[in-house]
Protein backbone atom coordinates (compact mmCIF):
# COMPACT_ATOMS: atom_id res chain seq x y z
CA UNK A 1 0.00 0.00 0.00
CA UNK A 2 2.66 2.59 0.98
CA UNK A 3 4.57 1.45 -2.12
CA UNK A 4 1.36 2.29 -4.15
CA UNK A 5 1.05 5.94 -2.57
CA UNK A 6 4.75 6.44 -3.43
CA UNK A 7 4.07 5.78 -6.94
CA UNK A 8 0.89 7.93 -7.68
CA UNK A 9 2.56 10.59 -5.59
CA UNK A 10 5.79 10.65 -7.94
CA UNK A 11 3.20 10.72 -10.55
CA UNK A 12 1.33 13.20 -9.83
CA UNK A 13 4.53 15.72 -8.78
CA UNK A 14 5.52 14.40 -12.41
CA UNK A 15 2.72 15.68 -14.18
CA UNK A 16 2.51 19.48 -12.26
CA UNK A 17 5.97 19.57 -13.24
CA UNK A 18 5.49 18.99 -17.11
CA UNK A 19 3.06 21.19 -16.88
CA UNK A 20 5.31 23.94 -15.65
CA UNK A 21 2.86 24.78 -12.72
CA UNK A 22 4.62 26.15 -9.64
CA UNK A 23 7.93 25.76 -11.69
CA UNK A 24 8.96 29.37 -12.68
CA UNK A 25 8.17 31.74 -9.99
CA UNK A 26 7.41 35.14 -10.95
CA UNK A 27 9.20 37.96 -9.69
CA UNK A 28 7.00 41.09 -7.71
CA UNK A 29 6.60 43.97 -9.47
CA UNK A 30 9.03 46.42 -9.21
CA UNK A 31 7.11 49.37 -7.24
CA UNK A 32 9.27 52.29 -9.07
CA UNK A 33 8.84 51.07 -12.34
CA UNK A 34 5.14 50.74 -12.07
CA UNK A 35 4.96 54.03 -10.88
CA UNK A 36 6.89 55.43 -14.13
CA UNK A 37 4.75 53.12 -16.66
CA UNK A 38 1.65 54.89 -14.77
CA UNK A 39 3.10 58.34 -14.74
CA UNK A 40 3.97 57.99 -18.47
CA UNK A 41 0.11 56.74 -19.14
CA UNK A 42 -0.85 59.31 -17.54
CA UNK A 43 1.12 62.06 -19.89
CA UNK A 44 0.25 59.81 -22.84
CA UNK A 45 -3.50 60.30 -22.27
CA UNK A 46 -3.35 63.89 -21.62
CA UNK A 47 -1.36 64.68 -24.48
CA UNK A 48 -4.25 62.62 -26.44
CA UNK A 49 -6.88 64.94 -25.27
CA UNK A 50 -4.64 67.98 -25.62
CA UNK A 51 -4.20 67.07 -28.74
CA UNK A 52 -8.55 66.75 -29.46
CA UNK A 53 -8.95 70.25 -27.93
CA UNK A 54 -6.19 72.01 -29.89
CA UNK A 55 -5.02 70.70 -32.98
CA UNK A 56 -7.46 67.82 -33.48
CA UNK A 57 -10.51 69.54 -34.03
CA UNK A 58 -12.28 67.28 -31.56
CA UNK A 59 -10.64 64.37 -33.04
CA UNK A 60 -7.93 62.53 -31.85
CA UNK A 61 -4.65 61.80 -33.77
CA UNK A 62 -3.85 58.81 -35.89
CA UNK A 63 -0.51 57.61 -34.54
CA UNK A 64 1.25 58.79 -31.28
CA UNK A 65 3.98 60.03 -33.48
CA UNK A 66 1.66 63.08 -34.41
CA UNK A 67 2.55 63.99 -30.42
CA UNK A 68 5.66 64.40 -30.59
CA UNK A 69 7.03 67.76 -30.25
CA UNK A 70 3.94 69.13 -30.17
CA UNK A 71 2.35 67.53 -26.88
CA UNK A 72 5.06 65.40 -25.59
CA UNK A 73 8.86 66.15 -25.41
CA UNK A 74 10.75 63.94 -28.25
CA UNK A 75 12.24 61.02 -26.85
CA UNK A 76 10.27 61.30 -23.48
CA UNK A 77 8.06 58.14 -23.98
CA UNK A 78 10.59 55.21 -23.27
CA UNK A 79 8.31 52.43 -23.33
CA UNK A 80 6.13 50.47 -25.83
CA UNK A 81 2.72 51.77 -26.47
CA UNK A 82 -0.01 49.93 -28.74
CA UNK A 83 -2.42 53.02 -29.43
CA UNK A 84 -5.52 53.52 -31.95
CA UNK A 85 -8.23 55.20 -32.59
CA UNK A 86 -11.22 55.86 -34.77
CA UNK A 87 -10.89 59.91 -34.33
CA UNK A 88 -13.63 59.81 -31.62
CA UNK A 89 -12.46 57.40 -28.96
CA UNK A 90 -8.81 55.90 -28.17
CA UNK A 91 -7.10 52.30 -26.90
CA UNK A 92 -3.52 52.71 -25.28
CA UNK A 93 -2.30 49.41 -23.77
CA UNK A 94 0.98 48.91 -22.81
CA UNK A 95 2.81 47.49 -19.73
CA UNK A 96 0.62 49.06 -17.02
Amino acid sequence: MTALRTVAASAALAAIAALGVGCTPTPPPDDQSQAACEIERETIESALEAWRADAGGGQYPATLGELDGVFIKPGSIDLDWIYGSDGVSFSLFGPC
